[in-house]
């Protein structure tokens, strides 16, 4: 089973003092705070502080980000993959300073990821449902519907990574801008000078290993961040590179992002 909890900018001295301690606590259980049901062996992810952007003229809703799910997006100031340790215990045990939290249970960090992308055009839309669940009630644990690892993330729309405006707004706001014959166009110059598409660090060719199914699949990424221009600029088909899928993740795993030479670099040894 996957779980997730919310955890507000105001807990955040109470969330490093979790961490610190491997254990979380919940001040009640409700029906709505199913921490009774977790297993050893289960999957957690704390979700930390979802801010706007700044500059960003998307939001309407004042309420952020107590918003519809499809308007839940900014950056997240940690993102915690944890593996549960113990089932539910009773413990008054001083761990935090503001309250005892007794109803609580272990954990093991299993990967730290800070000032990520946040929504649907990044992660599952369950699992931002889950999160505004979490959120809405307050950090309660909320049950993510035994999502697998990796449908965590929305890899199918990493295409739409970063194009042209060079605005600093979130991905949504650009989809909605954005010009995707330039993602053809580049595609198309890469084919014509190559006869093939393979990704510019690993040179992974998707039609090589899936046949047709790979037939003209490859990410496109942005080599100067759109959140760095100051701004508008016209991206030329040189500001693009060609990747397969885990390469543009692991670049754009957590800043600052590392450039596609170094990635190569990183590869060779």
């Amino acid at each position: 089973m996957d779980w997730c909890i919310y955890v507000g900018k105001a807990a955040s001295k109470n969330f490093d003092c979790g961490l610190k301690n491997s254990t979380w606590g919940h001040k009640a259980i409700f029906k709505n705070v199913p921490i009774n049901e977790l297993k050893i062996g289960d999957t957690l992810y704390f979700v930390h502080h979802l801010m706007k952007l700044k500059g960003s003229d998307f939001y309407q809703n004042k309420g952020f980000p107590r918003v519809p799910v499809s308007d839940l997006f900014g950056v997240v100031s940690s993102f915690i993959k944890c593996t549960i340790t113990s089932e539910y215990f009773y413990s008054e045990e001083s761990i935090w300073e503001d309250d005892i939290y007794p109803h609580r249970f272990n954990f093991e960090i299993v990967e730290k990821q800070y000032d990520l992308n946040f929504g649907v055009e990044f992660f599952n839309q369950n699992f931002v449902s889950a999160i505004r669940d979490s959120l809405l009630t307050k950090g309660s644990i909320v049950g993510c519907n035994n999502l697998a690892n990796d449908s965590i993330f929305d890899y199918e729309s990493t295409d739409d990574y970063e194009v042209t405006e060079g605005r600093p707004i979130y991905k949504t706001h650009i989809y909605r801008e954005r010009d995707k014959k330039i993602i053809d166009k580049k595609k198309n110059q890469v084919l014509k000078e190559n006869k093939k598409l393979e990704c510019e660090a690993c040179f992974f060719n998707f039609e090589a290993v899936y046949g047709d199914r790979g037939d003209g699949y490859i990410e496109c990424h942005h080599k100067n961040p759109l959140a760095d221009l100051l701004e508008e600029q016209v991206t030329k088909l040189d500001d693009l590179a060609l990747l397969c899928a885990n390469c543009h993740r692991i670049i754009h795993r957590y800043k600052p992002w590392i450039s596609v030479d170094k990635l190569k670099g990183i590869m060779n040894g």
